[in-house]
């Protein structure tokens, strides 16, 4: 999918603009990563490999660019980000008591893995709870919304150019 040009829906908000607010809202798609070309999957997808021992050559093969220090930026901004997400789930298992089993142990995971696993004990106690009609998130929405926060207030990180003309 190299140089494929795809459309992102902004959003835009009049009665933001009159109060002087941000007034448009780019709806990235749950593939990308946000403020940069590479995608979502392919960096999650490094780390994974990155994980259980893979080169850094190797994972910037996976994500698709070719500087060594691109690959080492984005394993970075995806281990911070999960790292995050892993916490906020694991927070949110702290609140709940019907998350708790008896037989319950701490294992030794790599971080991509335990943010799986929490996220797959977060939909079990909601189902326990009885909130079958719960909407799970998405691992990559939660990392991807994560992402987004860590970047607010920084500029892009390339230029914008127009698409090409057909």
């Amino acid at each position: 999918m190299e140089g494929v040009w795809i459309k992102i829906p902004v959003r835009y908000c009049s009665w933001a603009k009159t109060l002087g607010k941000q007034y448009t809202k780019r709806i990235l798609p749950d593939f990308l990563t946000p403020h940069a070309r590479m995608r979502l999957d392919n960096v999650i997808e490094a780390g994974r490999k990155r994980e259980s021992g893979s080169t850094v050559e190797e994972c910037c093969r996976i994500i698709g660019c070719i500087d060594l220090r691109t690959a080492r930026m984005h394993l970075k901004r995806i281990e911070d980000a999960i790292k995050t997400v892993a916490l906020t789930l694991a927070e949110n298992q702290a609140l709940l008591i019907h998350f708790h089993e008896s037989n319950y142990s701490l294992h030794p995971f790599p971080p991509l893995q335990r943010l799986e696993n929490l996220l797959e004990c977060q939909k079990e106690g909601q189902l326990r709870a009885g909130n079958g009609r719960f909407r799970h998130p998405a691992l990559w929405s939660l990392l991807q919304a994560e992402l987004w926060k860590k970047k607010r207030k920084t500029s892009m990180s390339y230029v914008s150019r127009s698409p090409p003309q057909s």
